[in-house]
């Protein structure tokens, strides 16, 4: 099976962004998306693609999707005034059967925001289970507290990787969890997430995964955080491949895992 997350952005980066899922799309079984908004109008606001979701719908129309809401009327810098959705999706294969799905709040919740301040943001993560080759197969798509920008360790942050280990913990069969966690390798909050998983980026010696148009985005600021991203797989997963292609298709890069 084939699997590829990666924070969108809200498709700021249209073209190269839909021309790469274009690419993925007969080979890849599951994408795990976060920063995903949806409209019934293709409305661009401060260059958010409001109805990113449904073209998403559009172009893999060999997939299901599970969208997961997070907050209402905001774009990818703050409040506003249009009625657009956003949140997390997995797109999983038709055929795929879904045995169980559901989301968490990890702190916060639906419409917290306020005051365009993203600590306040609602912060979640989306699971879904089904089946790889017969085998119970659990993935969990993230999205971790942005704030404080440092990506070290918070108390929220050490909670959150908590709760994500706790729910995994009973879960008999193969497990997968993903997403843009806003960590540092370097962090507590990190390891708690390896505790009987193994950790692809550090495994596969990754060194970067915001990528060229991040690294112009915050040009200048010290230390450069080249991390944010990552995927924690069961040990009963054999790992075929794992790549973070350095595209510009968004302010993160795609992870793109192979398994069995």
């Amino acid at each position: 099976m084939k699997l590829i997350s990666l924070n969108i952005w809200g498709g700021r980066i249209y073209e190269p962004f839909i021309n790469f899922i274009k690419q993925y799309s007969e080979e890849t079984d599951i994408f795990c998306f976060q920063e995903v908004f949806s409209y019934k109008e293709p409305i661009v606001s401060r260059e958010t693609r409001l109805n990113i979701l449904e073209k998403l719908q559009e172009i893999l129309p060999g997939h299901q999707v599970f969208f997961t809401l997070v907050q209402d009327n905001i774009d990818t810098e703050g409040e506003i005034e249009i009625p657009s959705k956003s949140g997390k999706a997995i797109f999983a294969r038709q055929g795929l059967e879904f045995q169980s799905k559901g989301y968490k709040f990890l702190s916060n919740g639906f419409n917290t925001f306020k005051n365009d301040d993203f600590g306040t943001l609602g912060i979640s993560f989306q699971y879904l289970e089904t089946k790889n080759k017969e085998r119970p197969l659990m993935v969990i798509n993230v999205h971790g507290q942005p704030f404080p920008g440092d990506k070290l360790d918070t108390p929220e942050r050490l909670a959150q990787s908590r709760k994500i280990k706790d729910f995994v913990k009973d879960f008999k069969g193969q497990k997968i969890i993903c997403g843009d966690f806003n960590l540092m390798p370097e962090t507590e909050s990190v390891k708690i997430l390896e505790e009987n998983m193994k950790n692809l980026i550090k495994d596969f010696r990754i060194t970067d995964t915001r990528g060229a148009i991040s690294a112009r985005k915050y040009l200048g600021e010290q230390p450069v955080q080249k991390f944010a991203n990552y995927a924690f797989v069961s040990k009963d997963i054999k790992v075929i491949s794992f790549k973070v292609p350095k595209v510009e298709i968004s302010d993160h890069l795609p992870l793109i895992l192979e398994f069995s």
